[in-house]
């Protein structure tokens, strides 16, 4: 395996809030609070404390969660080790995408045991659990239901809704048969389909996706916690109050958002006056309010009063639901996090949080921008290497490199022609004006006409020589459509699981080797297989 990197700020791939926090600009200091270095990292880990009974319960949650699951000692000692105030977590979440959906969900759960490691070399008395936070609550259900192998979407058809990790996984076999002969006979396409397989037989989503993931990350000691729990939710009902009564995450986000404009950066996401859902069995619908004593369930018939509200907080916390802007808060709240793992869109809306973190006096964590590659297969390799494509080449737009490959096949460079024509036209012009300096004007407008031909000439000579390459064209178009299917990279739609198919459980090796979110890069990996 072969791994060129570049710097990630050069990437082009990033909004402009996101690459300045990459250079740790000042002009993002109201957004975090401390730099994404390593200094940065050292403070907000010394600074961490969490309390024991939030540690004990934790314990208690993930050992109830993980009592039907056969997993690595790693993982075991992890979470007990848990329980001591040396130990914090490197935090990433995402929903759950079957079979992992884009291979990007696998670089951040990747990141996360790749920073965690590097600190516990570096922090020693201290330890660093890295944490999958499951996102099962979530309920777009299109987001999730599907996977691109080669290029091709497969799909699971169904029509439950709400939670998507409450949903039943009755009728699934048949999407893990399609992927399973999409896959074919790669090496190991049978390890991962009968992984895959005993793990949809779980009897819910969330089951399902915890004992996927486990199978795939257990021996690196990650950790899976699934927040949809009664006892979490139930610690966290202060946080529920503010955002139901008081509105505190719409105030200060609206206001960060204002910020956010007048700097020039974009705002991810908009708050709501409330930014809770009520989950219910088959549905999760936000809540309004409709008056100073009376809150409303889109959607449905459901009222309830202050009151009511208050003893649904205090005796069914599990009815709450945070969205995307809640969420952070509540993850924080739950977890002895010291860092969390997102793409650019993850670490935009994070940085919108700052200051309702503040405000509701939650630690808010060092953001670290996980690990971005494209993996190229020995195919790919050859078929840029036929046509001179570099890895470099692959941060350029498509018709720059177009433009690249066909300049190379041995278009004429008319430059050092136009050069001549202009000294020509100099001298010419001198003599010119010696004798009427009106002239000057024409014989310009004759220099420019000359140099417009040239021009056309240039573009007449790069179609002709585009048309004689046109199979360099169609190779161009196809390491395209590998690398950036629908325009994106490669790692925002393909699944891992046909790389997996072909090299097996030593490409996460193999990857964890190459990755290191600190150094901030884009990465283009050679693969061997």
């Amino acid at each position: 395996m072969k791994v060129v990197a570049f710097p990630a700020v050069n990437s082009g791939l990033f909004p402009p809030l996101v690459n300045e926090y990459l250079v740790s600009s000042e002009a993002i200091e109201l957004y975090t609070d401390v730099p994404f270095t390593d200094k940065g990292a050292e403070k907000i880990i010394s600074s961490r404390n969490f309390d024991f009974n939030k540690r004990s319960l934790l314990v208690s949650v993930l050992s109830d969660q993980y009592s039907s699951l056969n997993t690595d000692a790693s993982v075991e000692e992890n979470i007990e080790a848990l329980r001591h105030e040396n130990c914090f977590t490197v935090t990433t979440g995402h929903q759950l995408c079957l079979g992992t959906g884009p291979m990007y969900f696998v670089f951040k759960i990747l990141s996360a045991i790749q920073l965690a490691g590097q600190w516990n070399q570096k922090f020693p008395g201290k330890k660093f659990v890295p944490v999958y936070w499951m996102a099962s609550e979530d309920h777009d259900f299109e987001e999730i239901n599907h996977l691109f192998l080669f290029g091709k979407k497969i799909s699971w058809e169904n029509t439950q809704s709400g939670s998507v990790g409450r949903m039943s996984t009755n009728g699934i076999i048949a999407f893990v048969d399609q992927v399973s002969n999409m896959l074919g006979t790669l090496p190991y396409t049978s390890e991962v389909i009968e992984i895959f397989r005993e793990a949809m037989m779980n009897n819910n989503l969330s089951g399902a996706m915890r004992f996927f993931v486990n199978a795939l990350f257990g021996k690196y000691g990650l950790v899976i916690i699934d927040a949809d729990d009664r006892r979490l939710k139930h610690q966290a009902t202060g946080l529920f109050s503010h955002d139901l009564f008081h509105h505190n995450a719409f105030h200060c986000v609206t206001e960060t958002n204002s910020e956010l404009k007048k700097n020039n950066f974009h705002s991810q996401v908009n708050p709501r006056e409330i930014n809770l859902f009520f989950l219910d069995n088959g549905s999760r619908n936000r809540f309004e309010q409709e008056d100073d004593n009376l809150w409303r369930v889109v959607g449905t018939d459901k009222v309830f009063r202050k009151a009511e509200i208050e003893q649904m907080l205090d005796e069914s916390p599990e009815v709450f639901s945070p969205n995307v802007i809640l969420r952070p808060a509540y993850q924080e709240i739950t977890l002895p996090n010291v860092a969390y793992i997102g793409g650019p869109g993850e670490l935009s809306y994070w940085m919108q949080l700052r200051s309702f973190f503040n405000e509701e006096k939650i630690p808010y964590p060092l953001l670290v921008l996980r690990d971005h590659a494209f993996l190229i297969t020995q195919r790919m390799q050859a078929r840029m290497n036929k046509v001179g494509i570099t890895p470099a080449d692959l941060l350029r737009k498509k018709q720059d490199v177009l433009r690249l490959v066909i300049e190379r096949s041995g278009v004429p460079d008319l430059t050092e022609e136009k050069e001549r024509l202009i000294a020509l036209f100099a001298t010419t012009i001198i003599k010119a004006k010696s004798v009427d300096a009106t002239l000057e004007a024409t014989a310009n407008a004759d220099l420019q006409k000359q140099l417009n031909a040239l021009d056309v000439l240039e573009k007449k000579i790069f179609k002709a020589v585009k048309n004689r390459e046109e199979i360099k064209v169609q190779q161009v178009e196809k390491i395209w459509h590998d690398l950036f299917p629908g325009d994106a990279p490669q790692e925002r739609s393909e699944s891992i699981l046909s790389f997996y198919a072909m090299a097996g459980p030593s490409l996460f090796d193999n990857l964890l080797s190459a990755f290191d979110p600190m150094k901030k890069e884009y990465k283009v990996i050679l693969l061997d297989q």
